[in-house]
C-alpha cells in the first residue's frame, strides 16, 4: 500500500491524531505494497500503511466500516486503530499487529479458509464501485485486460480459451450481496499454532460476490500445483456462492489479471509456467 515516504506520513499522523508512533521496521509479506511495524513510547506495537492511490483513498472510510462489520461476525482480521487522509493527501491505516506467520498452501488449512470466506456472505452494500463490476470488466470488456493481452500471441490464446469457457454459460450478472477481500491467497493469511490467526492486506475490501475470492484462491491453487481435492473444494465454494456462470467470469478475470501483472514483473520462464497454469484453470472450469 505504500508508495510515499512512510516516515514523513507517520509524522503527520502523529501530529494530527495525538499519537507518538515511530517506524520500527518493514514487513515483507507482499509484492504490491509495504506494511511497516510501528511502536509507541508506551510499548504499543501496530502495523502502518500509507498510499497516494486515489482508489484506495476513496474507499478508506467504507473499508474501515466493512472491516468492523466483519470483525463483529468473528472474521479474523486485525482491527483498524486509526485511518484517514493526511493534509498532504496521503491515505493511511494504523491497525493491530496480528500474531502468526504468512501462510503457504501447505500450512493454511483450506477448509478453514473456505469457512472464513463464507463469513463474508450477506455483508455487501450498495456502492458505485464493486468487485462484481470489476470482474465483469476484467473478463469481458474489450477495453479491459483483453486489449493488452491481445498484443501477444500467448495473450490471444489465453483470451480465446476463456472465451470458449464463457460461451458455455448463459449471461449472468454477479451480485453485490457479499464482501470481497480482493486478493485472497495464502500469503495474505497468517498462521499460528497450526490455525488461521488473521487475514491481512484487506484494504481493498468492498462489495461484490464472494465467488471472486474463491476464484483468486483457485488461481493460486493452479499456480502452486495444488492437489485435485483442494481445487475441487474451492470450485464447489465458488459455484455455491454465485453459480457456475458467475464463477467462470471470476476465474477469467483473475487469469487475465495475474497474467498482465506477472507480464510486467516476471521472467519469460515464469510467464510460460503461469500461462500453462491459467490454461489448466480454464480447462478445469470448462470441464
Amino acid at each position: 500500500m505504500s508508495d510515499v515516504d512512510p516516515a514523513a506520513v507517520l509524522r503527520d499522523v502523529n501530529r494530527d491524531h495525538g499519537t507518538n508512533f515511530e517506524l520500527d521496521g518493514t514487513f515483507e509479506t507482499g509484492r504490491q505494497g509495504g506494511a511497516h511495524r510501528v511502536s509507541s513510547h508506551v510499548g504499543e506495537v501496530a502495523v502502518f500503511k500509507c498510499t497516494r492511490n486515489p482508489g484506495v483513498i476513496r474507499r478508506l472510510p467504507q473499508a474501515k466500516s466493512d472491516v468492523a462489520r466483519l470483525r463483529r461476525r468473528g472474521y479474523p482480521t486485525p482491527a483498524w486503530l486509526i485511518s484517514g487522509v493526511t493534509n498532504g493527501g496521503v491515505g493511511f491505516v494504523v491497525q493491530e499487529l496480528a500474531t502468526g506467520v504468512p501462510g503457504t498452501w501447505a500450512t493454511v488449512g483450506l477448509a478453514a479458509l473456505c469457512e472464513t470466506i463464507e463469513q463474508q456472505a450477506g455483508l455487501g452494500h450498495p456502492s458505485n464501485e464493486s468487485w462484481s463490476s470489476y470482474v465483469e470488466w476484467a473478463a469481458r470488456d474489450p477495453a479491459g485486460p483483453r486489449r493488452q493481452l491481445a498484443s501477444t500471441p500467448s495473450g490471444r490464446r489465453l483470451v480465446a480459451h476463456f472465451d470458449a469457457v464463457l460461451r458455455g454459460h448463459p449471461p449472468s450478472v454477479p451480485t453485490t450481496e457479499d464482501l470481497v477481500h480482493g486478493d485472497m491467497n495464502t500469503s495474505n493469511v497468517l498462521v499460528a499454532a497450526g490455525r488461521i490467526s488473521a487475514v491481512i492486506d484487506i484494504e481493498a475490501i468492498g462489495p461484490g460476490t464472494r465467488a471472486v475470492d474463491y476464484a483468486w484462491l483457485l488461481r493460486e491453487g493452479f499456480t502452486v500445483g495444488a492437489p485435485a481435492a483442494d481445487l475441487e473444494m474451492i470450485r464447489r465454494g465458488g459455484v455455491g456462492a454465485a453459480g457456475p456462470a458467475v464463477f467462470a467470469t471470476c476465474c477469467a478475470a483473475t487469469a487475465f489479471d495475474i497474467t498482465l501483472f506477472e507480464g510486467n514483473q516476471g521472467s519469460p520462464t515464469s510467464a510460460s509456467a503461469l500461462a500453462d497454469a491459467m490454461h489448466a484453470l480454464a480447462d478445469f472450469i470448462r470441464a
